[in-house]
């Protein structure tokens, strides 16, 4: 079991009736990763503005759930639900 503390931990941004969503949330909750849930029409402008420019700068396409992972070495954004690459992510591999 994965035990991150308080320096890692994960911000999940939905969107209603997105099932990927849930499935990141239960991801987190089934290796005790900390996490905070939320939709993006909750998010602080700043937030939103943050993610908006981040989609443009690396030209990609946004899709969910947004998923932002901080931690002691780097904060990385990831679009969409790929258990594979978030087990890379949180050296579960």
């Amino acid at each position: 079991m994965y035990d991150a503390g308080i320096d890692t931990f994960a911000i999940i941004i939905s969107k209603p009736g997105c099932q990927a969503c849930e499935n990141a949330k239960k991801y987190m909750q089934d290796n005790n990763i900390l996490y905070l849930y939320t939709e993006f029409k909750n998010l602080s402008l700043e937030w939103r503005r943050m993610i908006s420019n981040y989609v443009k700068e690396n030209n990609i396409t946004v899709s969910y759930p947004i998923i932002y992972i901080v931690n002691p070495i780097q904060n990385i954004f990831d679009m969409g639900f790929n258990p594979q690459l978030l087990n890379t992510l949180f050296n579960f591999a």
